[in-house]
């Protein structure tokens, strides 16, 4: 996006670096613009904004004092039928005029929460759209990983595209994507793919590159004869692949008929003029039709697509776009000259500028430069991005860099913050050049008036707070964390560690460790390398490099400008470890094809001389410094767990009530599958009878007659076969019946009751009434037959009512079918239910009736009126006019109530005088004791609970149901055992946490500080029990506890 541009044969001041090289070559430093400041100030503007100290309010009526429409209510009135197109000089949405005013705001530099805020406050100024570029190395962090805001990346929260579209469409902004592969934005490597570089060299063909150039793309190293951003194909696939997982959710959101998508225009590549002409090549209109061609292919096929570069041809019909600052009437001079009669458009009016180290003040731009440049663009019906409106933040160690060769000091990286003197500030606050633009642009534009939205409040702020620091982690400390190991025989950059496809290292620090003899007095380290970018170094821990203050610090050890420097070091004659810690300032990210020779990062080539002598076999670290190397939970005390609750957790977790509800599932599952299958074959047995049945074939012969089904015709299509969809439907009803024997459910108690009941009893059933065939039983002789229920009755009721109402052909029609139904349904559930059938108490023709399973007589005879349990008579104790009759279903009165308790009574006294019953412990009977059968227990197999557990045990545990206290005791590392002792007898502690930095490095039991202190009392220090590891330390006469490691903690 930086080049020195001639346009109308007077040049640009538009540098890489946004310097002149005679500026900076003599003072050997980065100086101010201060010649550009200069040839600003001899502007001539014709009117001055001033800024508003009251909010721009929401134009709530328009000038008939009608409510304003929305911006897609007004493009979308009476449906879409056409996307962005030309209309001459203008631009056409769906067939209106309309002007494109919009701002750069980049997804994944802004921090999710506030992409809302920030597309609002941009609606709010008077913009229509929104501009966002799509970085290729963020959505492809590895070879063929994608991550769309998905994964679990460090950046994965900031690569939700999609919802960045949907708040955009919320927000009635339209959105233009500019979606590479190329992007630049001083963004790293120009978001190329950077991860495993590899080193290839290589000649093109055809002399496209005049020079042997060093490529740095990881997988698209393996190929030799790779030549980026050009049609050559290894380079495409990989283009290609990317753009199938990418084009698909921007084609979810394109403007189109029937989808009021935000999306109505697409980028190709970016600035690839700057890169031809910088390189010396020739254009390479089969790349760049391939890019375009790519998007169309996988969906992105209805919108407008165009070109961002300095006024020059691309050999194709899209339409270019400019990029500039302070040169509006130059730059759209050439854009006429070169496209006549078309639209113009600024895609890059940089607000601002972005920074670079060392150049020691924020860059800005003044706001009346913004004001001349949006004056020429509006007199002359053009259209305009602001590059940027909110820049952002470079987070992590994906800034940029620009390469200014021959320049001192030759390569130069952009800051983490990407502020860029934007309408909204980083932090998301508003400037008064975001209150003069607004201003401007809402009196001049062409476009209706559209209802704009309240302008969001700015966020909070707090004032930054002294925090001390107290501690601090060591070099060793960070090698400590998961960081892989390399042993090299020479020094190797980041991106060649290791051999396979995921080693290697993108960003961060790579650290070069050596141990050797330092001869006594001064030692000369020799940098027979190139250092990109910065490295520190240190002997045993100790700096031997102080920091970065001024650039002239640039010439010497340790930083990328300086070539073969030395360094003396003072040696005592002993063994030393010589640490070599190299960091990744960022890639250049715009310039000429040979840029990229310079983009591997660590000690590149030779070696590091020690008095003359080469170092070799090193041990190399990387430090990535990412989310997932770095384990905080593992660093930090939370809280500590009774032994008690960590059994009670464990048993939770993997105890025997969870292993069986696992095995119980498993097994209804199992049983659900062999039911079903079972189910199947009997269907199919059925189907094969009836049809054998009807067509007097043999049911091995049925297969071949159901070929001849289909759709309910024979291959005549004459209709003949009529019974298949009839067929189909008691197999349906079969299967059904099947799964509900299977189940235990009586098949009877649902579907038609009309059906043929012999041909019912023939069928094989599972655990069913049928007949005795093969695979059945015989019906059972008896019956239960409930009493009405209340829910029999409304049913009931409920179906009298409704099938009135229908016979009498009132206007209730639909209510009664609907009563009727929902009878129906009352009656069809109670029979389910209640496993009931009004019709199963009516026999089969030939077939005896089936008894009533309650019984005609009672169990056992109640004495006559005036008769005892024995038989003799004795007065009536009833009252007059009163008789018992034994019904076999009627209820017990008073009267039979006291006979039965006389008969139990009675039983009672003769089971008395029986001999040779067993006496209790008070001198009564001992009743029999029966065994009951034990429910059945479904368990896990041995071999399958060690399986289970194994797995059980690899998952978290939930710690919300265990007691946890937030504050265990704890003592700093190294705490004196006199004091260690005293916190014992105050508090009555039996333990103590030791850490080190919030990090648990032990615990130190009462045990072990008796025996600690009866070694130091006895003149002699004991080791403690085995398990643990205390030791003493003798430091100025103290005693210096030292507790045992982690791992030791965990198995106590």
């Amino acid at each position: 996006m930086k080049q020195l541009d001639k346009v109308g044969g007077a040049a640009v001041p538009r540098f890489p670096c946004g310097k002149s090289g005679e500026e900076t070559n003599g003072a050997r430093g980065i100086a101010m613009r201060e010649t550009y400041w200069s040839q600003m100030k001899g502007f001539s503007f014709q009117f001055v904004v001033k800024r508003s100290d009251t909010n721009i309010k929401k134009r709530e009526l328009g000038a008939n004092g009608q409510d304003l429409p929305t911006l897609y209510g007004y493009y979308t009135e009476g449906g879409i039928v056409s996307g962005l197109e030309e209309d001459g000089t203008q631009f056409l949405l769906n067939g209106k005029r309309i002007q494109l005013i919009s701002g750069s705001v980049h997804y994944f530099r802004i921090h999710p929460d506030y992409w809302r805020s920030s597309l609002r406050k941009l609606k709010a100024c008077g913009m229509n759209a929104v501009i966002t570029y799509v970085p290729w190395n963020l959505h492809e962090p590895v070879k063929d990983v994608y991550d769309f805001g998905e994964g679990d990346n460090d950046m994965s929260l900031f690569l939700d595209l999609d919802s960045f579209l949907r708040i955009a469409r919320e927000e009635e902004l339209f959105v233009i994507v500019r979606p590479g592969p190329y992007i630049c934005s001083e963004w790293d490597f120009g978001g190329l793919p950077s991860h495993g570089l590899r080193s290839v060299n290589y000649v093109a063909e055809n002399n496209i590159f005049s020079s042997l150039l060093l490529l740095t793309f990881s997988y698209l190293l393996r190929d030799p004869e790779m030549r980026v951003r050009t049609a050559y194909p290894g380079y495409m696939d990989r283009v290609s692949e990317f753009y199938q997982r990418l084009v698909p959710i921007l084609r979810l959101h394109q403007w189109m008929p029937g989808n009021a998508g935000p999306i109505i225009a697409a980028q190709i590549e970016n600035e690839y003029g700057a890169f031809i002409r910088l390189s010396g090549i020739e254009r390479d209109t089969v790349y760049l039709e391939g890019v375009r061609d790519l998007m169309i292919n996988n969906g992105l096929d209805k919108i407008y697509f165009f070109f961002s570069d300095s006024p020059a041809s691309t050999g194709l019909d899209d339409l270019m776009t400019a990029n500039f600052q302070g040169s509006a009437e130059a730059q759209f001079n050439a854009l006429e000259q070169l496209q006549p009669l078309r639209p113009l458009w600024a895609m890059e009016l940089w607000a601002g500028w972005f920074d670079h180290w060392l150049e020691g003040a924020h860059n800005t731009f003044p706001i009346e430069t913004t004001l001349e440049d949006l004056r020429v663009i509006f007199s002359r019906n053009g259209s305009v991005n602001f590059y940027m409106f909110q820049g952002g933040t470079n987070f992590g160690f994906l800034n940029g860099a620009n390469s200014i060769v021959p320049t001192f000091p030759n390569y130069i990286p952009d800051t983490t913050s990407y502020d860029y003197d934007g309408c909204i500030s980083e932090s998301g606050d508003y400037t008064e050049k975001y209150e003069a633009v607004c201003s401007f642009m809402q009196a001049n534009t062409i476009n209706p008036p559209i209802a704009l939205p309240e302008r969001p409040l700015e966020t909070s702020k707090m004032a930054p707070v002294a925090i001390p620091v107290s501690s601090y982690l060591t070099l060793d400390d960070l090698l400590s964390q998961n960081v892989p190991l390399y042993t090299e025989e020479k020094l190797v950059n980041m991106e060649n560690l290791g051999t396979s496809e995921i080693d290697g290292q993108d960003y961060g620090f790579l650290l070069y460790r050596k141990t050797a003899i330092l001869p006594a007095g001064e030692n000369i380290i020799t940098f027979a390398t190139e250092t990109r970018d910065m490295v520190t170094v240190m002997i045993d821990g100790v700096h031997q490099i102080g920091p970065l203050t001024t650039e002239d610090d640039l010439l010497g050890p340790g930083y990328w400008y300086a070539r073969e420097p030395t360094l003396t070091v003072v040696g005592e004659d002993r063994s030393v470890t010589l640490d070599f810690l190299v960091e990744n300032l960022g890639r250049v990210n715009y310039g000429a094809a040979s840029v990229y020779e310079h983009q591997q990062k660590g000690l590149i080539g030779g070696n590091i001389l020690l008095n003359g002598e080469p170092l070799s076999v090193w041990e190399t670290r990387p430090l990535t410094f990412k989310a997932n190397w770095i384990k905080l939970e593992q660093m930090i005390l939370l809280g500590s767990i009774p032994r008690l609750e960590l059994v009670r957790a464990l048993e939770k977790h993997i105890g025997r009530e969870r292993r069986m509800k696992a095995a119980s599932r498993w097994h209804n599952l199992a049983q659900k599958a062999l039911l079903e299958s079972r189910v199947k074959e009997l269907a199919a047995s059925r189907e094969a009878m009836m049809w054998s049945r009807a067509s007097g074939t043999d049911a091995e012969s049925v297969s071949s007659l159901t070929g001849l089904r289909h759709n309910g015709k024979d291959e005549d299509g004459d209709g003949a076969m009529t019974a298949t969809s009839t067929t189909n439907a008691r197999q349906e009803e079969l299967a059904a019946n099947l799964m509900r024997n299977a189940l235990g459910v009586d098949s009877s108690s649902s579907g038609d009751q009309g059906q043929d009941h012999a041909q019912s009893q023939s069928s094989p059933v599972i655990g069913g009434g049928g007949g005795s065939g093969e695979g059945g039983r015989r019906s059972s002789r008896f019956e239960v037959v409930p009493t009405s229920s209340d829910a029999e009755k409304t049913a009931a009721a409920a179906a009298a009512a409704a099938a009135s109402a229908k016979a009498k052909g009132s206007k209730e029609d639909e209510e009664a079918s609907k009563r009727q139904q929902h009878a129906t349904d009352l009656l069809m559930e109670f029979s389910v239910n209640k496993d009931y059938s009004a019709t199963n108490s009516l026999p089969a023709p030939g077939q005896r009736p089936i008894k009533s399973i309650l019984k005609k007589t009672p169990s056992f005879h109640f004495p006559a009126e005036g008769e005892d349990v024995d038989g003799s008579q004795r007065p009536s104790r009833s009252r007059a006019g009163t008789s018992v009759k034994n019904s076999p279903y009627g209820t017990m009165d008073s009267t039979r109530m006291r006979r039965a308790m006389d008969v139990w009574k009675a039983l009672g006294r003769a089971a008395s005088q029986l001999s040779g019953l067993d006496k209790g412990p008070y001198g009564t009977w001992t009743p029999k004791r029966v065994q009951l059968p034990l429910e059945r227990v479904i368990d896990l197999p041995p071999e399958e609970q060690r399986r289970w557990e194994e797995r059980e045990l690899a998952l978290s545990v939930d710690f919300s149901l265990v007691s946890v206290d937030p504050a265990p005791f704890q003592l700093v590392e190294k705490t004196t055992l006199l004091k260690v002792h005293s916190l014992f007898s105050l508090l009555s502690l039996k333990l103590a946490y030791v850490t080190a930095l919030g990090k648990l490095i032990g615990v130190v039991a009462l045990r072990d500080l008796r025996g600690a202190i009866e070694g130091v009392n006895a003149g002699h220090f004991t080791a403690p029990a085995a398990g643990t590891s205390l030791a003493e330390e003798k430091s100025e006469g103290a005693v210096i506890v030292v507790v045992e490691d982690e791992q030791h903690a965990s198995e106590k």
